[in-house]
Formats: structure tokens, sequence, C-alpha cells
């Protein structure tokens, strides 16, 4: 297969895809049951569409499941015989994402993971995220506990990037961050959130100041705020300021 040239997969309009979860057949082989697979991506060079034009109103859904989309450098042996490799130039255009992840401690139950050291110019175009709940990170960028249980600690500094562009958050929940990075890059551009609910440990900082320096402790994206000033240290000034602003 020619990898340097595009490859590109567009959904119907009006698919809604009920994801299923992973299931641990044998000790080193894993499929989805319970629904469809989520959507990995192992080849460079990919454009996913909801439609022919990519646009969120064409309705292609992405529902519940252990995850949504990930890239990965380490795949268990799997019923589709994937194998994966640099994921370098993806974009996702127009899907939406929805319902309640499956709590799960390997893969992190993030409804987007992406781990792939390469992984560069990885891009969200016109997606959307509503009615949504994460028992643990939205997006994760960074190593995930599936490698952590495989031993590969191989992740260098910068080694991805990911870039959501005109894109919406709405109804959401989640538990540790709504945007995680370990190391690697991010940018938002024209992103919106509305009714975002925060997790605990970011709520009780709006009301005690002093936590403040556990949470630029995070290597991450925490909050709605944080995604929207790009950096921890800006919530952490507003938390400070919490008191004379009530």
């Amino acid at each position: 297969m020619n990898f340097h040239s595009c490859k590109k997969l567009d959904i119907y309009g009006r698919t809604h895809l009920h994801l299923g979860t992973l299931e641990t057949l044998a000790a080193d082989f894993v499929a989805f049951a319970g629904g469809h697979p989520a959507l990995l991506i192992v080849q460079p060079n990919v454009e996913v569409r909801c439609g022919l034009d990519g646009s969120t109103h064409n309705q292609c859904v992405f529902d519940a499941g252990q995850l949504h989309i990930a890239m990965n450098n380490n795949l268990y042996e799997n019923e589709y015989n994937l194998e994966a490799g640099p994921t370098e130039n993806v974009t996702i255009r127009g899907l939406t994402f929805a319902g309640e992840l499956v709590k799960d401690l390997t893969w992190g139950s993030a409804s987007v993971i992406l781990s792939n050291p390469g992984s560069h110019n990885v891009r969200f175009v016109d997606c959307t995220r509503k009615d949504l709940y994460a028992p643990s990170d939205m997006i994760h960028v960074g190593l995930n506990g599936f490698q952590l249980v495989q031993g590969d600690f191989d992740l260098p500094r910068q080694s991805m990037d990911l870039a959501i562009i005109n894109s919406t958050f709405q109804n959401i929940a989640y538990e540790v961050g709504l945007m995680r990075t370990f190391h690697q890059g991010m940018s938002l551009d024209g992103v919106q959130f509305t009714n975002i609910k925060l997790p605990p440990f970011v709520r009780e900082c709006f009301f005690k100041p002093e936590c403040c320096q556990d949470v630029i402790g995070h290597d991450s994206l925490s909050s709605p705020l944080a995604a929207s000033c790009k950096t921890l240290t800006s919530v952490c000034l507003l938390v400070a300021k919490w008191p004379q602003m009530r």
C-alpha cells in the first residue's frame, strides 16, 4: 500500500453507531463486543468525513462504547489483523461523539486517545461532542494505560500534536481532564464550550484557592477554562481572584 497517498473514509449521513467494548478473549487477543468497534487509525494520510462535505450537520454519531477513536503504536493481535504504523496527517471532519463511555483502566475511558509517536498534524475539524460523559479524560494525548501495561514507555516529548478546529463541546461531564496532554502538543481554534460540568477536584479549587498549586502540577488542560486560556496558570490566577469576584 502506498502510505504517501491520501486514504479517505466517507461515512453516510445520519449514521448512528453504538460502539462496543473491548473484550479480551485470550492473553494477547482482543475484540469489540456489544456494538461496533471503535475507529482505530493505524496509517498516515487519512481523512474521515461525515458525508461528502464533512459537515457535522450530516449527523454521523459515534455513541457510547469504551472509546471512540484511538491511535496507538502497539496493538494486541485483533480480529481485524490491524498493525499499527505511523499516523501523521490525519483529519477527522464532521463527526459527532455522544453517550456514556464505559470505565476501563487499560485504555483510560477517553473519547479520543492519541498515543502514537510521530502523530503530527492530527486534526478534528467541525466535530461535535454532545451529551457525552467520560469517567476519565475526554481527550487524552500521551502515554495511556494500555502502553504502561505493555511496558512501553518510549514516547518522546513533542512527538504528537492535535488540533481541534471549529468544534463544539455541549453538555459534557468528565471525571479527570477535559483535555490532557503529557509533554505533547495541542491547539484549539474556534472551539465553543456549553454546559461543561467540572470534575470535583477542579470545582473545589474555585472555593479553595490554596489547592491551585495542585492543579498546576497536572501536565494537562484540565478544564474548559484552561482549554480556552491554553494554560493552567491563567486558570489558577482566576481561582486566586475568585473570593474577590464573588
